[in-house]
């Protein structure tokens, strides 16, 4: 019953604002950051170049049309070492002309152009997911601000209420003050911490503000000191599956690889090319005929590397090294990973232990505020004792406060730390 009391307190005013109020979620802010951050584009621009790359490719499997032209003189030209009487030996001209078209057509390539179809696609995939990680990164930058901006708001909501109750108990003393029952330097005590309040509520503000700023710039948006911020719904138990974006991009490194290895066995199988020519010159095929003609002529061709010198060995052992190197990489990010939730988990049981002590303390602190008020007005104890005990309950639950937002906090940073942040 007396924790209700006390979040009544600490929430209150947000409750009498609550009509006007927008609230906003870290969920939301997160949304507006994947959605808004210049890095998001980047995944539309990757994508919209594989496509291209993918079309490009695709071309391969289309006949290859080249229009060839060519003018030539030569110094001599291939004749007949003979005579015949009253017969007439035709001689090639030495100026030469030729126009044609050169058609190829791939027959069979033994799956390389579909690997490489493969492959563009692979590198496209890794630099979206590297842009994942960026993009990430950025979101442990949102919940931090997020959550400095709750905090913030919080202790200025404790601050204000002290500052309400000090103005209240200076009214209330000021007859006594008239009559000479109170001595005036209680009142001048009373004034000088409100002075000191004032300071604290600007600080509070300008660091409000800050937060605020950095979470338009990363999400966006257009958040204000009249948003309220939400304290994120805490899910029991903490989701422990790991999602890191890191280890998306480590399987995606080893993915390509294999298709690299895929490419290099593919270097060994024949190509098989069908191809035509056809055009228009002189000499045509008929080298002796000195008139311009048509000509034209089809085949097929094979290209098959029999022997590289074991050069595709050695690439696919590179490759199955490289292999190793990024698996080693990955089990090196688990452990450090393991490591690091396992502090992370220290620190939410030391704060889930703080909030239970911070429960007690507040109540102590506000039994004794509430007993040295009733003294100060009947004149039984100093400003000073009063303000020295009233400070101690705001620290109290200045504390009480710190601990619930840094425990939340606590909370999802250990689940971004698994990558179950990713909206």
């Amino acid at each position: 019953m007396r924790k209700i009391i006390v979040l009544f307190i600490l929430i209150g005013p947000v409750l009498l604002f609550a009509q006007s109020a927008t609230y906003i979620s870290l969920e939301q802010c997160l949304k507006a950051t994947a959605q808004n951050f210049p890095l998001s584009n980047q995944k539309i621009l990757i994508s919209a170049a594989n496509e291209l790359n993918q079309q490009v490719i695709q071309t391969g499997f289309l006949p290859q049309l080249v229009l060839n032209g060519q003018v030539s003189y030569q110094s001599d030209v291939t004749s007949l070492p003979i005579t015949l009487p009253n017969v007439s030996i035709p001689q090639t001209s030495k100026d030469w002309y030729k126009l044609n078209v050169d058609i190829s057509q791939l027959i069979y390539d033994g799956g390389a152009l579909k690997t490489q179809q493969k492959l563009a696609s692979s590198d496209a995939n890794i630099e979206i997911q590297s842009v994942e990680i960026e993009l990430y990164k950025i979101k442990e930058i949102v919940q931090t601000s997020f959550f400095n901006t709750i905090l913030l708001n919080e202790n200025k909501k404790t601050i204000l209420l002290l500052q309400t109750e000090l103005k209240e108990k200076l009214k209330n003393i000021e007859s006594g003050i008239r009559n000479g029952l109170i001595l005036l330097m209680n009142s001048d005590n009373l004034l000088a911490e409100l002075i000191k309040i004032e300071q604290n509520i600007y600080e509070l503000e300008l660091g409000i503000e800050s937060a605020i700023s950095n979470l338009n710039i990363l999400t966006g948006l257009q958040l204000s000191s009249d948003n309220t911020f939400i304290l994120p719904p805490q899910s029991t138990p903490l989701n422990t599956q790991n999602t890191r974006p890191e280890l998306g991009l480590f399987d995606l490194q080893v993915s390509k690889l294999n298709l690299l290895k895929d490419m290099t066995a593919i270097k060994r199988k024949p190509i098989v090319m069908g191809f035509g020519q056809a055009g228009y010159g002189r000499p045509a095929l008929n080298m002796l005929s000195n008139d311009f003609e048509p000509y034209f002529m089809v085949g097929a061709k094979l290209s098959w590397k029999v022997f590289d010198w074991g050069n595709n060995k050695k690439e696919k052992k590179s490759l199955d090294l490289k292999s190793q190197i990024i698996s080693k990489n990955k089990e090196t990010f688990n452990k450090q990973l393991d490591i690091l939730l396992t502090k992370k988990m220290t620190e939410i049981k030391r704060l889930e232990n703080f909030l239970i002590k911070d429960e007690q303390i507040v109540n102590l602190k506000t039994k004794i505020a509430k007993a040295v008020s009733s003294q100060f007005e009947n004149g039984q104890i100093t400003a000073t004792d009063y303000l020295l005990e009233k400070n101690a309950e705001t620290k109290a639950m200045l504390n009480f406060q710190l601990h619930q937002v840094q425990l939340r906090h606590a909370q999802i940073d250990y689940e971004y730390t698994l990558g179950n942040l990713n909206n």
